[in-house]
């Protein structure tokens, strides 16, 4: 595992990352960064590396800068790379194939759900369009894209859920359903708490 930043640059009402590292982002040097992967090219050889950083392009300049660093460096042998990224990177004119290029073989990527008004509870910032735009440039780019998915949001209902597994059958390469829950210290527990949807927190 290597982590290069903390926080993420969106705040999603359901997210308990802003409540944790506060609602701002940061990010230590790409020479650093190249110095531990050297190190972890070293001591790992052949070995999965996954980016822990709950946003791998925080600051998108920065991590292309990076990228090509790694494509450069040949630290892209064997399509070692995870990491966890938000859909709408994919549609950075150029960055799904610097991913490839860089050794990224799994993309990891919060969509939640491909339901507006779903997205539009857990106040996300993307949109159906950019989920699915953002996946196909992705994968077209040659990288395996694990989608990741919130069900119980004001808006599913038993038809929208069938599409959206539908959708991710043939749309992305495996995916995880998570129930929605109230994080600690997120918009979406204060708004839920003020409208009396929490009935216990034993």
């Amino acid at each position: 595992v290597i982590i290069m930043s903390r926080g993420c640059p969106h705040a999603c009402d359901f997210c308990s990352v802003a409540a944790m590292n506060g609602e701002c982002y940061r990010r230590i040097g790409n020479e650093l960064i190249m110095q531990r992967l050297r190190q972890l090219f070293r001591e790992k050889s052949g070995e999965r590396i996954f980016w822990g950083d709950d946003n791998f392009a925080g600051k998108p300049k920065e991590t292309e800068d990076l990228l090509r660093q790694m494509a450069d460096e040949k630290l892209d042998q064997d399509r070692r790379y995870v990491t966890q990224l938000h859909a709408e990177i994919g549609l950075r004119r150029g960055f799904p194939d610097l991913l490839r290029r860089a050794g990224v073989q799994i993309a990891t990527l919060g969509l939640e759900s491909n339901n507006a008004v779903s997205l539009e509870s857990l106040g996300k910032e993307s949109t159906r369009e950019i989920n699915i735009q953002g996946v196909k440039a992705i994968r077209d780019a040659g990288v395996l894209v694990h989608g990741m998915f919130i069900v119980g949001a004001d808006g599913d209902t038993e038809e929208s859920l069938r599409d959206q597994l539908e959708w991710a059958e043939k749309h992305v390469d495996t995916a995880q359903f998570f129930p929605l829950g109230p994080l600690p210290g997120t918009r979406l527990t204060q708004e839920m708490e003020r409208q009396g949807r929490i009935l216990s927190k034993a």
